[in-house]
């Protein structure tokens, strides 16, 4: 009995080494494809410079991707700084999945002074927008090369996009 116990061990612990091998070989591959796409991105908007949001297939997967760059100055902390960018890619993701609704006003002001009339146009832009996404994951942040002070946030979310095949 005591020598059965002992193999039964020694066989549960073999299946747990090799256990780990296979998860930590699937969980590095996805790492690795994660790791590809993100740089991916980094390199696509060093190119572009682009802010807003972006769709970017891959083989069998749609992304939604939203980019946004924040001034560290302006922010007391990095904790409050990530997450305003968190809430400016939930909006822009949320805008754009269900809409907004824009509306404008021209202001037009004059002054007088002595002689001389000073006219001022002012445009007010407003947006409107019932909607604001959950779940978007942080995929990277970075300083802008061009600008230090600059950090660029790039958030994601998987879509479904129906296709007409």
């Amino acid at each position: 009995m005591n020598s059965l116990k002992k193999r039964f061990i020694i066989l549960f612990q073999n299946l747990m080494i090799l256990s780990s091998f296979i998860f930590n070989g699937y969980s590095q591959s996805i790492n690795t494809e994660k790791t590809a796409f993100i740089n991916f991105l980094k390199r696509q908007y060093e190119q572009e410079k682009y802010e807003g949001i972006k769709l970017v297939e891959d083989y069998d997967k749609t992304y939604i991707i939203s980019v946004v760059s924040l001034s560290n100055k302006t922010y007391p902390s990095s904790s409050i700084m990530f997450r305003i960018a968190k809430v400016k890619a939930a909006q822009q993701i949320g805008a754009y999945i269900d809409g907004t609704q824009i509306s404008s006003d021209l202001l037009i002001r004059s002054a007088e002074s002595g002689d001389s009339t000073k006219v001022e146009k002012v445009e007010i832009i407003r947006e409107r927008s019932n909607s604001f996404t959950k779940n978007v994951e942080l995929l990277a942040h970075f300083y802008r090369k061009d600008r230090t002070d600059e950090v660029v946030f790039i958030y994601g979310k998987e879509i479904e996009v129906k296709r007409k095949d």
